[in-house]
């Protein structure tokens, strides 16, 4: 397993030092081996703001991430061992100030391969669908299936999210956008992890993008156990290519039953 682990923080590190379509960036976050029991239900609110960006808008009529802020409340729901149910309503602060509906999203994850030992692995998939603003999304309405695969030991835990990605809307149901998100963690003690988040946006699968094309996104993170097994995530992250400079974000997780 240590071996794992170091092969883990190469990719990372190799693909951070290496120098699309919109996305709008409600939810920064590796989906890992995490599901709700049957019956659970979940609240995850995920807020995120962009300080500093070069980035200008990908088509006339975008609302670009800088100076902006994002909260997505996330509400999930348990139906059985391996399947989850999740509804999302992102709202939008953009650099004057102005809050605006972003749209939904609805999402259902699998997770047959399920962490059963301390020491062992998972794997699942989640498709999300979703119909967002013509301000966030010039397609409006997407697919998406976010594949699943991790490990987990008592000190250590990966997981890495390959991604595809297309528009539903007449005009945008082209060959399916490339993204993969890697996630690396070292537990310090029985509270807090620590560790680094990779995100790549590379673009069509039919098509050989340079890097300044390219979003990538390297976040530093903080993981924390609250009282009343409420969690927070924390992260701070720079981007190359067509992402932006600096984003500081953050997920609170709520058991609601």
């Amino acid at each position: 397993m240590k071996y794992v682990c170091m092969a883990f923080a190469t990719a990372l590190l190799s693909l951070a030092s290496s120098t699309a379509l919109a996305v709008l960036q409600d939810e920064i976050q590796v989906y890992t081996g995490d599901i709700n029991a049957p019956g659970e239900f979940g609240l995850d609110t995920h807020l995120n703001t962009t300080p500093v960006s070069n980035v200008g808008p990908s088509y006339p009529g975008e609302v670009t991430d800088r100076h902006g802020l994002r909260i997505n409340p996330e509400f999930s729901y348990g139906m059985t061992k391996t399947l989850e149910a999740g509804f999302y309503l992102p709202f939008v602060m953009d650099s004057r100030g102005s809050i605006s509906s972003a749209g939904e999203k609805m999402r259902v994850k699998w997770l047959p391969i399920q962490a059963s030992k301390p020491t062992d692995w998972y794997a699942g998939t989640n498709i999300e669908v979703s119909r967002l603003a013509f301000e966030y999304e010039q397609a409006r309405h997407l697919v998406e299936m976010r594949n699943i695969v991790g490990f987990q030991t008592p000190d250590w835990s990966g997981a890495a999210n390959p991604i595809f990605r297309t528009g539903l809307t007449e005009g945008y149901r082209r060959p399916p956008e490339f993204e993969l998100d890697l996630r690396l963690m070292r537990r310090l003690d029985a509270q807090y992890q620590v560790g680094i988040e990779y995100y790549h946006v590379f673009g069509p699968v039919n098509a050989v993008n340079s890097l300044d094309t390219e979003a990538r996104q390297v976040l530093a993170v903080l993981e924390t156990d609250l009282p009343r097994h409420w969690k927070l995530h924390l992260g701070v992250g720079h981007g190359w290519g067509t992402a932006d400079n600096l984003t500081l974000m953050s997920i609170v997780t709520v058991p609601l039953n």
